[in-house]
Parts: structure tokens; C-alpha cells; sequence
């Protein structure tokens, strides 16, 4: 699935089918920050974002320009961090491939983003919640069993 990153916990009516309260209080605690949560697609999401599992993965960033992107727009965006696939992820615009300034549109110089360390991706479509991938955070699970 692809990364949304939504405004506030609002909108994830408008990409999850089912939310239950112990993954949004997951969301609370780890929200915003570098954990995305996997949920049940909504059914009106296309599949380009969610692939062939009928999941999307959703976070609330801690980065004050995404915010801002996210709040101009009004609705959840698409994210990918900044590195061609196999390679470390770039945590400021000097440390970027410059094979990737011919590939996007836009490059928005944000300063140091942090970490090169990937976020931690969850599966909360069902129980008991399942780390898909660990990064930079990892929170206990077992707080939410």
C-alpha cells in the first residue's frame, strides 16, 4: 500500500474502513511521528493506492511542511521517502540522489528531516497487531492487546 498522510484523525474516515478504538489509540500515542499504520481500505480507494492486500498505510506527520502540504490541500496525500528503492533514505536535500531531481516535479528543501531510518509500519487491520517493519519507533504492542 501507499503512505497517505493525513491532516488529523478525522480523515481517517474518509481512507479506513474500520478503524477500532485500540488502533486509534495506537494512533494517538505514536501520531505525529514516524509510525505508519496499515488499515482496511476504504472500498472507494483505488487499488494503485492500496495494491492487491485492500489495505492503505496512513500517518500524521511530525515534519512542519508536510503538515502544511497536507493542510493545503485538504485531504490526505501521497508520501515516499526521498530515495530510489534499495538505497538509504536522504534526511536533507544535500544527501539526495541526484538521479531523483530528473525524476519528480517537485523538490522542497525542508531542512534536516532527522533520521535515515525508515518508519515503523504496523498492521492494525485486525489482532493482534502486527509489526510489518521497525524503524525509528517502535512502540509496545502489548499495551493495546
Amino acid at each position: 500500500p501507499i503512505l497517505l498522510l493525513i491532516r488529523d484523525f478525522n480523515d481517517l474516515d474518509m481512507i479506513a474502513a474500520d478503524v477500532s478504538e485500540k488502533a486509534l489509540c495506537l494512533a494517538r500515542a505514536c501520531w505525529p511521528g514516524p509510525v505508519t499504520l496499515l488499515f482496511k481500505a476504504a472500498p472507494n480507494l483505488s487499488r494503485l493506492l492500496t495494491g492487491a492486500q485492500a489495505k492503505i498505510g496512513c500517518r500524521i506527520s511530525s515534519n512542519h511542511i508536510a503538515q502544511k502540504l497536507v493542510e493545503y490541500v485538504g485531504a490526505p496525500i501521497t508520501s515516499t521517502s526521498a530515495n530510489l528503492s534499495g538505497n538509504a533514505s536522504a534526511s536533507n536535500i544535500k544527501l539526495l540522489d541526484n538521479v531523483l531531481y530528473n525524476l519528480v516535479d517537485v523538490v522542497i528543501d525542508a531542512g534536516d528531516t532527522g533520521s535515515n531510518v525508515a518508519s515503523t509500519i504496523i498492521d492494525v487491520s485486525g489482532e493482534p497487531f502486527t509489526v510489518v517493519r521497525k524503524g525509528t519507533i517502535l512502540p509496545d504492542l502489548s499495551v493495546y492487546l
